[in-house]
């Protein structure tokens, strides 16, 4: 790939031997990241959708009903998961951000 000025990160799919590999462009190299896409932003019940099904899953993460995930919970990345990821994840669901 020959390009000036390469992003700094992008993700491609590359299908070896039956599975999957996620790689990222970073300092002009491939890195390999891992056998597991990247979560969606707001998929928090790891659906590969982002829908009401994740805002039932987050409040139940916040009040405790279910273990928490902060990597998919904390929405909103502050660093904790509470109401201001619900308002966030609602947003996405509807275009607003």
């Amino acid at each position: 790939m020959e390009n000036n000025e390469p992003p700094t990160y992008q993700q491609v799919a590359q299908a070896k031997a039956k599975k999957i590999h996620f790689y990222q462009f970073v300092n002009y190299k491939w890195e390999e990241m891992s056998d597991t896409p990247p979560a969606i932003r707001g998929d928090v019940n790891g659906d590969g959708k982002v829908n009401v099904t994740d805002v039932t899953t987050l409040v139940n993460m916040i009040l405790g009903v279910v273990a928490k995930d902060m990597e998919r919970g904390d929405i909103n990345g502050d660093g904790k998961m509470n109401v201001t990821d619900v308002t966030a994840l609602i947003n996405i669901i509807l275009g607003v951000s």
